[in-house]
């Protein structure tokens, strides 16, 4: 398997998000993995209307030590409470930041 995000999306079918999930998830690599989930979570606490700077606030977010439960927790964040139909603002902890 290749080790590289440039390597893996040589790969057709292979876009930014799959990479940087298999290298993270697959081989402890500490890579931001940002779906849907997770630029409407970014979007929407940090009012921010373009990928580019969602994908550059992911990226600074990333803590240097368990960077790979801190994704799995906003893809499960964003999939649970941050939903993009019938978001579940009561629950959320950060409903005070969002601009939802």
């Amino acid at each position: 398997m290749p080790k590289s995000q440039e390597r893996l999306m040589d790969i057709d079918g292979i876009v930014e998000y799959i990479a940087n999930s298999t290298l993270c998830f697959g081989a402890g690599k500490k890579l931001p993995v940002v779906d849907s989930n997770v630029k409407r979570i970014l979007g929407r606490v940090f009012s921010l209307d373009s990928e580019k700077k969602i994908k550059e606030k992911a990226r600074s977010l990333l803590p240097e030590e368990g960077y790979v439960n801190y994704n799995y927790a906003l893809l499960d964040f964003g999939a649970l409470v941050c939903r993009s139909q019938n978001p579940k603002c009561k629950k959320c902890p950060l409903c005070d930041l969002c601009e939802n």
